[in-house]
């Protein structure tokens, strides 16, 4: 398996949750200085592309009535991954629709383990600490699978990992692989330019390296 099919193996289920909603989607790790994670997930201008009005406005409908109870897919998704503190908040209440979900994991560590269980692959997620200094490696490989199939509740999560940026809340990133990092160096943007350095049949591994408070 290539690099390249097992970035689109963790995607693969968005494909199977697009339906005819259209909509933007921004996605963000907030990383504070104890090592927790905040992902924030932004869908702006959900609508339907559907040919029929009755249609458009039965997807409509439907997806605002799962976003009010939080059982849209994005809210499911979080709770496939086990995370905690969730919140759903409508920014834009009429078609088309923006809104904000948000899901809370105790780290790098853990968050990139469920996502390898919930994308059937195989790999390793691990954070290390010396003092200041943190540094997360997530690897994925082909697990010889015949057919890999992702857990369909953490689609619309993974369907935008090509836009995933990781942000701190304080310190500095010092080194990044599979991600460019902004010029303040507070900002790691995953850039999957990268993936064409890594070969055939390759580990596909994301490196961040950073500092938190005490840091320079």
């Amino acid at each position: 398996m290539t690099t390249g099919r097992m970035l689109a193996t963790l995607a693969a289920a968005s494909v199977l949750a697009s339906g005819c909603l259209q909509k933007d989607v921004t996605e963000a790790w907030y990383l504070d200085e104890t090592g927790a994670v905040t992902w924030v997930v932004i869908e702006k201008d959900v609508r339907s592309d559907a040919h029929a009005e009755a249609d458009r406005q039965n997807e409509e409908r439907t997806y605002y009535q799962d976003v009010t109870r939080e059982q849209h897919m994005v809210a499911r998704g979080f709770r496939a991954l086990g995370a905690t503190n969730l919140r759903t908040r409508i920014l834009r209440s009429e078609v088309p629709y923006t809104v904000v979900t948000e899901g809370r994991f105790t780290g790098l560590d853990e968050l990139g383990r469920r996502i390898i269980a919930a994308s059937g692959l195989a790999g390793t997620s691990v954070v290390t600490r010396e003092g200041n200094t943190w540094e997360w490696t997530f690897t994925i490989r082909d697990p010889h699978a015949e057919d890999v199939k992702p857990n369909e509740d953490v689609a619309a999560l993974l369907g935008d990992l090509d836009k995933l940026q990781v942000v701190l809340v304080t310190g500095r990133f010092e080194t990044a692989q599979l991600f460019s990092l902004s010029d303040d160096r507070r900002v790691a943007t995953f850039d999957e330019s990268q993936l064409k350095d890594l070969g055939e049949d390759a580990t596909m591994a994301m490196k961040l390296r950073w500092r938190t408070r005490g840091g320079t």
